[in-house]
């Protein structure tokens, strides 16, 4: 059984969604946060040197990054659930968004917390952040306008990973660090997002992790 080191509220509930979307078995090793500094534990780093979440366990392999997660988990044990065919047309589209989450939408929503965090004051990085994170927001909302989800027709992991990165920019909720919702002018990002977390598996997720 494969152990997922779980965070709270960070990015291995991606994770734990997808095992409950695939119906596999797992364990969760949970993890909490440092209520004064909202940083990872030690802990962590006693299962990999960097110490950061999500982390999954199968057998000898210790593995982190979202992305490669994904990939490993739907590769071995997804019996084809949530990805399409490799020689589709789909599956170029697939690749993208399951690393855009984390390669292009996530660095300025992350930036954007670390700032306010830092209590840093600063209009002009403050507008350099906002341009960011609107570029990519209105891409996608754009893109969502067409259709249901971001790869043909259908749910799959690429929507787990770009979820999860909406989810954030809806607005972060680490106590004493929450942050206005940067969806609110995107009415397809908003649809979009209500679609997923009415998912049955999204909200076991949420149970098995208590959030």
């Amino acid at each position: 059984m494969i152990k997922i080191h779980n965070l709270d509220r960070s990015r291995s509930r991606r994770i734990v969604w997808l095992f409950e979307e695939l119906e596999l078995p797992y364990e969760i090793i949970q993890h909490q946060r440092d209520p004064t500094t909202m940083l990872a534990p030690t802990s962590l780093k006693a299962i990999h040197p960097l110490g950061k979440s999500p982390i999954i366990e199968d057998g000898d392999i210790t593995l982190i990054e979202s992305g490669a997660i994904i990939d490993y988990v739907t590769g071995r044990y997804g019996n084809g659930k949530l990805v399409p065919a490799k020689d589709s047309s789909d599956y170029a589209s697939y690749l993208q968004w399951l690393h855009y989450a984390e390669g292009s939408l996530m660095p300025p929503l992350v930036f954007s917390l670390i700032t306010q965090m830092m209590q840093v004051d600063s209009e002009i990085l403050a507008g350099t952040i906002d341009h960011f994170c609107n570029t990519h927001l209105n891409f996608i909302n754009e893109t969502l306008a067409a259709k249901k989800y971001f790869v043909g027709a259908d749910f799959t992991a690429a929507d787990v990973s770009m979820g999860y990165a909406i989810e954030s920019a809806n607005g972060a909720n680490l106590p004493g660090l929450e942050m206005a919702s940067r969806i609110v002018r995107y009415p397809h990002l908003q649809r979009y997002l209500t679609e997923l977390q009415s998912r049955p598996a999204y909200q076991r997720s949420l149970q098995a992790i208590g959030e």
